[in-house]
C-alpha cells in the first residue's frame, strides 16, 4: 500500500478533476466514489480510503489482506482543521465544536465510511472502530451504535431514533466468502450517499432512494429524440419513467424541451425529477420546487438534500430543476429558469395532478442552494406569483436598479434564507455587514409591512434549532412571523440535511391565490391548515 500510494493518490487526482491529457474537462464524478478492491490491489485502495474518507461514500474489499490496522492509523490520524474550500474558521472551530456537541477535532480515523470486508483480513478493528460499531455482530453485520457521536452520521442517525431504529445508519460487513458479484456489491454500496467533500464537518452520509431504473430509462427514451406529448404551454415531453420505491413513494423522471439554451435553432432536452410520497391519498399536497446549486444536477440535489425524507413525513410533491450544459462537456448550470418553472407548473397540472396525487396550487413554494437559491431569491423579487413563499440556502439575488419589477412586485412575500459559518463572502452570517444582505432584508422589510425599528436588531434575538442552526425572525405589524435569515454551524457553503426541515416549518405556513388580473392575495395559517385560521397577509 506504501509503494502504490502515489499512483493512487495521481489517479484519484485524474478522477477528480474530470480533465484529459490536453486539460480539457470532459466528465465528471463530482468527488465522491464508491470504492471496490480486489486481491492485492484491495489494500492501496483501502489505505487511500482510510486516509480520505469524506470522498468515499461507501466500500467493498474482497479475497485480500490489509496493510493492516496500524498502517490505517498512520495515514488515518492527522486532524481535520477549520479549513475550507469557502473560508477559514480555524480561529473559532473548537469552541464551535463544543457548541454543536463534538468533544474535539476529529480525524479521518473518525469517520464513518459503510465497509463490506469479503474475504478480506487485517483491518476490521480499523473499520469498526471508525464507524463507532456495537461490539456484537447480527449475523455477519457490524452496526453502527444509534448514539455515535460521529458528526457525519448524526443527522442521518437522529431520524432513524426517530423511526425506532436499533442501529445507527452505517456498518462493516464481514464475510468469509470471496464468492460475491459485482451486482450484490453495487446494490449494497447503493443504498447510500455522500455529500459536500469541502469541509470534513459539514460532510455527511445518507440513505438514498434507488429511482436509477427510471432516470436510465427516460434518458434512453429521450436520446430519439422523439415528442411523446406537447403540454398546453407548448412544452414538449421526450420522456417521462416512473418508479414505486416501496415504503416511500414515486419518482418520476422525465425529460422535457421548452426552450434553445444552444443556440442551433432547436429546443434542447432538460431533466427533472418529480417526486410524490406515499400515504396522503385523499389530501391536496402542497408543491416545492428546488433549484439545485451551480454544476450540480437535480439527481444531487434529491440524494444529497434528503428533501424526500420531509416529504414522505409531510406530505409534500417534490419537483427537482435540472441545469443545462454550459462552458464545458461536463459543467451544468442554470438558464431559461423562469422557463423552467412554467414548464414545471404544466407538467404537474397536465401529468400528475389527479393521477400520482391531488396537487394543491395554492401552495407552490420554492427553494435551492447556491446559484438555485439565486434562482429562487430573483423570483421573490421579480415574479412573486410564482411561490406563496421561499425558503433557500446560501445564495441572494437583487435585481439591478434598471429592472421593472412585474405587476404584482412589491406586496407581501415571506421569505427565508440560511447559509453557512464558512460561507462565501458576500454570505457570510453578518447579516447587517453584508451590502447585498442588507438590501435583500431592506426590501423584504418594506414589502412585507415590518417595523424599521427591527433592522439592525438581530444580534441577540435568536433560537437555535439542533444546536446548529441560528434563526432569526421577524414579524410583520400584526405579529406573523415574515422574514427570517440563519445561518449553520460547522457549514461551508454547500447546504447540510439539518437545513431542509427548518426551511419546511417555515414556508408550510403560507397560501397564495392569483386573481386573472395578476392581483396575488397571501395568507397565512398558524395551523400549517391543519385548522381553519388562515388570515390575509397585508
Amino acid at each position: 500500500a506504501a509503494e502504490e500510494k502515489a499512483y493512487m493518490d495521481a489517479a484519484i487526482a485524474f478522477l477528480k478533476s474530470g480533465n484529459n491529457e490536453a486539460g480539457i474537462n470532459v466528465f465528471s464524478t463530482f468527488g465522491e466514489f464508491y470504492l471496490a478492491g480486489y486481491g492485492e490491489g484491495a489494500a492501496p485502495l483501502e489505505a487511500w480510503a482510510a486516509e480520505n474518507p469524506i470522498f468515499v461514500i461507501s466500500q467493498a474489499f474482497v479475497d485480500g489482506e490489509s496493510a493492516g490496522d496500524d498502517y490505517l492509523a498512520s495515514v488515518s490520524s492527522k486532524t481535520y482543521d477549520g479549513k475550507s474550500a469557502n473560508g477559514d474558521i480555524t480561529d473559532v472551530l473548537d469552541k464551535t465544536l463544543k457548541q454543536v456537541g463534538i468533544a474535539g477535532e476529529i480525524a479521518p480515523k473518525d469517520v464513518p465510511v459503510p465497509t463490506w470486508l469479503a474475504a478480506y483480513t487485517g483491518s476490521d478493528a480499523h473499520w469498526k472502530t471508525a464507524n463507532d460499531c456495537e461490539a456484537a455482530a447480527e449475523g455477519d453485520t457490524y452496526y453502527q451504535k444509534l448514539d455515535s457521536d460521529a458528526y457525519q452520521t448524526d443527522y442521518a442517525n437522529s431520524r432513524l431514533e426517530a423511526a425506532g431504529a436499533d442501529h445507527g445508519i452505517s456498518q462493516v460487513k464481514v464475510t468469509g466468502s470471496a464468492d460475491v458479484s459485482a451486482a450484490e456489491l453495487s446494490a449494497w454500496m447503493a443504498q447510500y450517499t455522500r455529500y459536500d467533500t469541502t469541509f470534513a464537518y459539514s460532510n455527511a452520509i445518507a440513505q438514498r432512494l434507488d429511482y436509477t431504473s427510471a432516470r436510465v430509462a427516460a434518458q434512453k427514451q429521450a436520446k430519439a429524440g422523439q415528442v411523446q406529448k406537447t403540454l398546453s404551454d407548448g412544452t414538449q415531453i421526450l420522456a417521462q419513467e416512473d418508479v414505486a420505491i416501496d415504503g416511500h413513494g414515486t419518482v418520476q423522471v422525465g425529460v422535457i424541451a421548452f426552450s434553445d439554451n444552444s443556440g442551433d435553432g432547436l429546443w434542447d432536452p432538460r431533466e427533472y425529477i418529480a417526486y410524490v410520497p406515499d400515504g396522503f391519498e385523499g389530501k391536496e399536497l402542497p408543491v416545492l420546487v428546488l433549484y439545485p446549486g451551480n454544476s450540480q444536477t437535480d439527481s444531487i440535489f434529491m440524494d444529497s438534500t434528503l428533501w424526500w425524507q420531509v416529504a414522505d413525513k409531510e406530505g409534500i410533491v417534490l419537483a427537482f430543476v435540472c441545469e443545462t450544459y454550459s462552458a464545458s462537456p461536463s459543467s451544468v448550470s442554470h438558464a431559461d429558469s423562469d422557463k423552467f418553472y412554467n414548464s414545471l407548473m404544466a407538467v404537474l397540472e397536465e401529468t400528475i395532478d389527479g393521477t400520482y396525487a391531488d396537487l394543491d396550487f395554492t401552495r407552490i413554494y420554492g427553494s435551492g442552494q447556491s446559484a438555485g437559491s439565486m434562482a429562487t431569491q430573483g423570483f421573490v423579487r421579480t415574479n412573486p406569483e410564482f411561490y406563496a413563499a421561499a425558503a433557500s440556502t446560501s445564495g441572494l439575488a437583487v435585481p439591478d436598479g434598471t429592472s421593472q419589477l412585474p405587476e404584482g412586485a412589491g406586496g407581501a412575500m415571506p421569505d427565508f434564507v440560511i447559509t453557512g459559518q464558512s460561507d462565501l463572502d458576500n454570505l457570510m452570517p453578518d447579516l447587517w455587514g453584508s451590502e447585498m444582505a442588507n438590501e435583500w432584508i431592506t426590501y423584504l422589510f418594506d414589502v412585507n409591512n415590518m417595523p424599521d425599528a427591527q433592522i439592525g436588531t438581530a444580534d441577540d434575538e435568536h433560537e437555535f434549532i439542533n444546536d446548529r442552526t441560528k434563526v432569526y425572525t421577524w414579524e410583520n405589524s400584526d405579529g406573523v412571523p415574515m422574514v427570517k435569515y440563519g445561518y449553520t454551524l460547522l457549514r461551508a457553503h454547500n447546504c447540510s440535511p439539518y437545513e431542509m426541515p427548518i426551511l419546511w416549518d417555515f414556508m408550510e405556513h403560507f397560501s397564495f391565490e392569483k386573481a386573472e388580473d395578476g392581483t396575488i392575495t397571501r395568507y397565512y395559517s398558524a395551523s400549517a391548515f391543519e385548522r381553519d385560521d388562515a388570515v390575509i397577509l397585508k
